[in-house]
């Protein structure tokens, strides 16, 4: 029971530096969107930031189902 407790810790620590890595990665992409002036990198960031978001998606949603709580914040809902 115990390796299985310390298991998901390990798991949830991953968990939130993927989320973490995402959200700047989301944070880069907005940028570059912004200062874009070719219809086809605007088009690519578009779809870059849609790619991540729904990945952003299915990781908070891996979260919550593991019942992870990050400091700070209520329980995922």
């Amino acid at each position: 029971m115990e390796s299985l407790k310390q298991h998901l810790t390990e798991e949830g620590k991953e968990i939130l530096e993927v989320i973490e890595d995402i959200k700047q990665k989301l944070e880069e992409a907005r940028k570059k969107f912004d200062q874009a002036t070719d219809d086809s990198l605007i088009d690519c960031y578009i779809y870059e930031m849609n790619a991540l978001y729904k990945k952003y998606e299915y990781f908070l949603k891996i979260a919550k189902e593991i019942g992870l709580i990050a400091i700070g914040y209520e329980k995922i809902s």
